[in-house]
């Protein structure tokens, strides 16, 4: 994994983790996109040439996630591909940080959420210490 000297103040190398703070954010295109709502990105070895651009959650949506159970090390975030943004799609991802894996929303068409039982597992993951 490639890692820029700038991004170095934390790594957890199990889970191929870089938490990086507010100083680091003008190098990534989803903060140039999305601002403030941009909260990481990833990719992962199940869809490897897709990049996951990562979305804090607005009162909405922390509204329809409230009643899912997280373990230690879970986020959940909004995302966008560049599929996802022809279709006009944001999905919910959840992130598990202390195991490495990502897991998908089941429906994307229901009013409820629910995630996959299988992850996928993360090959980088970028994340902004002020979200998590």
């Amino acid at each position: 994994m490639k890692i820029f000297e700038s991004f170095k103040e934390h790594l957890n190398e199990n889970t191929k983790t870089v938490y990086f703070g507010e100083d680091n954010l003008y190098g990534h295109a989803g903060y140039r996109e999305f601002g403030e709502k941009f909260a990481g990105d990833l990719e992962h070895k199940d869809a490897p040439s897709s990049w996951y651009i990562l979305l804090v959650l607005d009162a909405v949506d922390k509204e329809m996630v409230k009643n899912i159970k997280l373990n230690v090390g879970d986020y959940i975030f909004r995302y966008e591909t560049y599929n996802s943004k022809v279709a006009g799609m944001q999905p919910f991802v959840k992130v598990n940080t202390k195991q490495g894996l990502v897991y998908f929303t089941e429906d994307l068409t229901s009013d409820i959420v629910s995630f996959s039982k299988r992850g996928s597992k993360i090959k980088f993951l970028n994340l902004r210490k002020k979200y998590i």
